[in-house]
């Protein structure tokens, strides 16, 4: 999954306590979303990736990392949360797919 992916959510249960604080809302199953940007796991060494989506934006804030330092991060969704149903296409391709030869009729 790149930036530009279009996912579809498969999990979205188990959210923590305050979760919707730092959301307007949260995912929903089988929904689908454009990948914003990919975010590495900086709470945690071996935590999941993380994931800012089009559709949803978080709040800032600031956030301790595994190594001890502060980042001003978005709060944002565990990548495993999502899977990946178109990737990421350039203008060019689409054009391309949409583009029909004109139709003529023999008269």
């Amino acid at each position: 999954m790149k930036p530009g992916s279009i996912v579809r959510c498969i999990d979205d249960s188990n959210w923590r306590e305050l979760a919707h604080q730092d959301f307007p809302r949260l995912p929903v199953k089988d929904a689908l979303y454009t990948i914003r940007r990919i975010i590495p796991n900086i709470i945690q060494r071996d935590g999941p990736t993380g994931v800012a989506l089009e559709e949803i934006r978080g709040v800032w804030d600031t956030f301790q990392t595994y190594e001890g330092t502060y980042v001003y991060e978005e709060c944002h969704f565990r990548l495993n949360r999502f899977e990946e149903v178109l990737p990421p296409q350039s203008i060019e391709s689409l054009l391309e797919e949409i583009m029909v030869e004109p139709l003529f009729i023999n008269q």
